[in-house]
C-alpha cells in the first residue's frame, strides 16, 4: 500500500506516545503510513476526512490497541480508508457500560484488516453501518452479541477468518446477506444460527453443525483466542481442507505461511 509519510509511535522514541494523537496529527489529502510498538498506547481513535495505515511494528507481537473509554476503539467515517494490520484491538470490560462494536466502519469508510485480533465482549466486533465496506485478511474477531455484523447497505468480505460469539450469532446480516466470507470458520457459542450465507460465500465451516461444536478448538475461545488451540492435531482436524485463495491472504494471523494445498480453514495454520 503507498503512503506519502510515515509517524511512528511509541512510549520511548516516537514522535508521538498515543495512537490517537498520530492520526490526529495525518494530514488530509495524503495517505500516512502510522508505525506502532508494542509498548505505545491506543485510546479511542476516530478516523475522518483522511487515509491512514496503522500497523503494528513487531514481527510476532501485536500491538495491544486497548481503552478506557465506552466509545469504540476505532471509528472510521467520511468515506476515507484505514488498513490496519498485526494488532489487537481488545474490548473486554463492560464495567457496566452500555454496550458498543470494537470497531465502528459507517459513512461510506473502506477498512480493512490484515493479520490482526478484534475482541468486542461488551457488544459486537466489528459493525460496518450505512455504505461502509470492511474487508478482513486472516483476522480473528469475537464478539458478545455477534462477531461480525452489518446494517443498512453496508458490507463486510473475508478470507481465513475465524469468527465467534459469546452470546449471539458469529454474524448478523441485513437482509440482503452481506457478510460474504471464504475458507473461514464460524462459531457461536449460544449456538444461535447466523443465516447469513449466500452465492458469495465459500468455504463456510459452521461449527455449531457438527462437530466439534464446542469452543475446546480454540486455544481461549472466552478470553478472544482464536488459535487453534490443541498441540496434538490428532482431535482438531476441520471438516475440509482448503487450498490458498489466488487473490487471498499468503500469510495467517501469525505470519506462518498458508499451504498452497490442504490448508486450515480460519485465521491460524498451526504448526
Amino acid at each position: 500500500m503507498p503512503y506519502d509519510r510515515i509517524l511512528n509511535v511509541s512510549a520511548s522514541d516516537g514522535d508521538y506516545k498515543y495512537l490517537s494523537d498520530a492520526v490526529g496529527a495525518a494530514a488530509e489529502g495524503e495517505t500516512t503510513l502510522i508505525m506502532v510498538a508494542s509498548s505505545a498506547a491506543g485510546g479511542h481513535v476516530i478516523v475522518d476526512s483522511k487515509d491512514v495505515i496503522i500497523a503494528g511494528t513487531e514481527s510476532g507481537q501485536k500491538f495491544e490497541w486497548t481503552t478506557v473509554l465506552a466509545a469504540p476503539h476505532l471509528t472510521v467515517q467520511g468515506g476515507v480508508r484505514v488498513y490496519v494490520s498485526n494488532v489487537r484491538v481488545s474490548r473486554t470490560e463492560p464495567n457496566g457500560q452500555l454496550a458498543r462494536p470494537a470497531v465502528l466502519a459507517e459513512s461510506n469508510s473502506r477498512v480493512y484488516f490484515d493479520k490482526s485480533i478484534v475482541v468486542g465482549l461488551n457488544g459486537v466486533g466489528i459493525l460496518a453501518d450505512q455504505d461502509a465496506v470492511v474487508r478482513l485478511w486472516s483476522t480473528s474477531v469475537l464478539g458478545q452479541n455477534a462477531g461480525l455484523e452489518t446494517s443498512g447497505s453496508a458490507k463486510i468480505e473475508g478470507a481465513f477468518l475465524s469468527v465467534g460469539a459469546t452470546e449471539g450469532p458469529a454474524r448478523k446480516c441485513t437482509d440482503d446477506k452481506k457478510v460474504n466470507l471464504h475458507n473461514s470458520i464460524i462459531f457461536s457459542d449460544s449456538g444461535e444460527s447466523d443465516g447469513c450465507d449466500s452465492d458469495n460465500s465459500s468455504n463456510v465451516w459452521d461449527m455449531n453443525e457438527g462437530l466439534p461444536s464446542s469452543p475446546a478448538w480454540f486455544a481461549d475461545f472466552y478470553a478472544g483466542d482464536l488459535h487453534v488451540g490443541e498441540v496434538n492435531m490428532t482431535h482438531h482436524q476441520p471438516d475440509e481442507f482448503f487450498d490458498r485463495l489466488i487473490d487471498g491472504p499468503l500469510c495467517d494471523m501469525d505470519g506462518d505461511v498458508i499451504p498452497e494445498t490442504d490448508a486450515y480453514p480460519g485465521a491460524d495454520q498451526p504448526q
